[in-house]
């Protein structure tokens, strides 16, 4: 088993995060494509990956955690996005 399918082994379709290593960024950039990567103020970007038939956005916690998490859709990681976006933005605009 590669470390891709070791990885997606992990992740339910639910949205549902998953904490994974600092290795895991490398293993998604060398087997996924990068889709789409948004700014996030004071922190590290939100990024959207193609995997296969399944969609995976990182995030990175408050405290350096990688967060995972996979969609079956692309428009329900789209919509998780926008979302965290949203929360971010009244974070910063009070």
């Amino acid at each position: 088993m590669s470390a891709l399918d070791t990885l997606l082994a992990q992740l339910d379709d639910t949205g549902n995060p998953r904490l994974v290593d600092p290795a895991a960024q490398s293993t998604l950039r060398e087997g996924c494509a990068l889709l789409r990567e948004e700014p996030v103020l004071g922190g590290a970007p939100v990024r959207l990956f193609s995997c296969g038939e399944r969609w995976l956005v990182e995030e990175t916690s408050n405290q350096g955690e990688i967060l995972l998490r996979a969609w079956p859709a692309r428009e329900a990681a789209e919509d998780f996005i926008a979302r965290r976006l949203d929360d971010y933005d009244r974070m910063w605009d009070g």
